[in-house]
This record gives C-alpha cells, structure tokens and sequence, in this order.
C-alpha cells in the first residue's frame, strides 16, 4: 500500500513490478488467524489456495521463464493456471517494534504462444509452442524492526522455476524440462524527520544462479543463438539497486514522492520494452531511474 511506505517502488529483488498482479492475488479459499504464544509473543498465519485468472502477456511469459530472449517472434495467447498456494507466517516475539515472517508460495500452469514469423530454420510463422510450468515457487523471508521514527527492514528470496517446451500439444513432457533458480534481497532504512517529511533508502540485490544452456528457443536465451552479442547481453543475469526516497505528506489523504535510483544490470527487464539502438546495442549496464508520485487516499 503506497501510504503506507517511503519508496515509490518497492526492492525489484522481492517485488518484480512485472509480476505484481500474478503474485498478489488467489481465487479459491483462504484460512487465516492468529496464535497468542503468551511469553513468546504472538503468531499470524495464512494459508490460501486455488487458481488464478492471467491475461496473455509475452512480457508476463518470459517474467516467468526468466527469459533473455531478445527476439519477438512469439506472441503469448493464453495463461491457464491449474493450481495455486501460497503459505505465510508471522512471529511478533516480545521485543516491541521487531516483525519476522516466511512465505511460500507456488503456481503451475500452461501457455499458449504462436509464432508471428519465421524464426531461423525450424520455427514457422502460426506454429503453436507450448509451456508447461510444473513449477514456478519462490520462498521469502522477512524481516522488519521500528523503533520511534526508525524503520528498518530486509528481505532474502529464493525463486525455483522448472518448465518445458514444445510445440503441438500442451501435455509436454517433464524428462527434459529446463530449470532456473533466483535469488535476491534487499536491506532498507526510513526516518520520519517531521510530521510531514520522511526519508528512505535501500540497496536491492538480484541475481539468476542457474540457467539453461544451449541454442535459443522461441523463448529462450537469445544469447545462445537469437542474434544478440555477449555484450548485448551484458548484465542480464543480475540487477543491483541503490535507491533513495523523499517522502512529503501533505495532508492525511494526500502524499508526495521523489525517488532516485542508481542501478547496474538489467535483470528482470523485458527485452520487448527495450528495443535495439541503431547500432544493435539494446542493453546499457549501469543506468539511472528517477520517479516521482502523487498519492491520493479517499
């Protein structure tokens, strides 16, 4: 909830912008309440399960694939979601002000793409190609501690995504299906100053630790034969973030926010949102972000 916190965007490590609305949400039955543990402080739980409604996006596709792929000869026409769950805890021990929780979640579901044209020598224009994600989890665990007008929180996430792909027919095969596991985490401070003025900072961290290897797929990794150079490519498996944050609150319905960031990697960026350069550069390793927000609460 963006009154309820200094940044304008939250660590990409943790919260890809990308898949906001397929991680936040579950239509199905969920379960949650709260275990006084006396002495040892108090403990919420949540458990949620069902499926999900996803609109087709390549860009949502390949967030899931955590894809290089720099071609976009595929086009996403449907995300079916068989199952969903996801799991949290949160321990509130005696010490005041500290919060520690765990979360894990899972979704397996099915894409649809066709090609929009030749590719190379083996994929045709109107080809149907097929993921099957048997996996895609990610664990978190978290923790934050307030102390008057201090905020201090961090986060550690690992990310496990297991899928195949073919062409024909969705029931695909797991034998020869492709692993990728992420992980990230971020460190973060606020301070309110006055009534009306907080300032905020974080450094977010974001690395891919295993991928596949071999030629690209219609989806794949470019670099392994899609026509990108390595240094096209430079940065792609990590995304390191420095971020600092000016809250102003102007009234209780209404807040202000500049940010700035420094950032190195390109990881987590679509490459359908990053066209090449007349030279056919497309990626730029160390690059600058600055936002500003207006919030309205009504």
């Amino acid at each position: 909830m963006d009154m309820l916190r200094t940044s304008i965007f939250l660590p990409q490590s943790v919260y890809p912008e990308i898949l906001r609305e397929t991680t936040l949400a579950i239509v199905g039955a969920g379960l949650h309440g709260n275990i006084d543990l006396n002495k040892a402080g108090g403990l919420s739980y949540g458990v949620a399960i069902g499926t999900q409604n996803i609109d087709a996006s390549e860009r949502i596709k390949q967030a899931f694939m955590d894809t290089q792929s720099s071609n976009d000869a595929v086009q996403t026409d449907s995300i079916d979601v068989d199952s969903k769950y996801a799991v949290s805890l949160l321990w509130e021990p005696p010490l005041e002000g500290l919060k520690i929780s765990w979360t894990i979640g899972n979704t397996k579901f099915t894409t649809e793409s066709h090609a929009t044209a030749d590719f190379m020598d083996w994929l045709k224009a109107g080809t149907k190609i097929y993921q099957k994600f048997d996996k895609f989890q990610y664990n978190v665990y978290s923790s934050e501690y307030t102390r008057n007008d201090l905020t201090l929180a961090g986060e550690y996430m690992k990310t496990e995504r297991l899928y195949a792909m073919g062409e024909g027919a969705p029931d695909l095969s797991m034998d020869n299906a492709t692993a990728k596991n992420a992980k990230g985490w971020y460190a973060s401070a606020s301070y309110r100053f006055t009534d009306w003025f907080v300032l905020g900072t974080y450094y977010s961290k974001t690395k891919t630790i295993s991928a596949a290897d071999g030629a690209a797929g219609p989806g794949g990794d470019a670099g392994a034969g899609g026509g990108t150079s390595s240094e096209d490519m430079t940065g792609r498996a990590y995304q390191n973030d420095l971020c600092l944050s000016t809250r102003f609150d102007i009234n209780e319905y209404m807040v202000f926010k500049l940010e700035g960031h420094t950032i190195k990697g390109t990881n987590g960026m679509s490459p359908l949102d990053n066209p090449a350069d007349a030279g056919g550069k497309r990626w730029t390793e160390k690059w600058k972000m600055f936002a500003a927000k207006v919030t309205f609460s009504f």
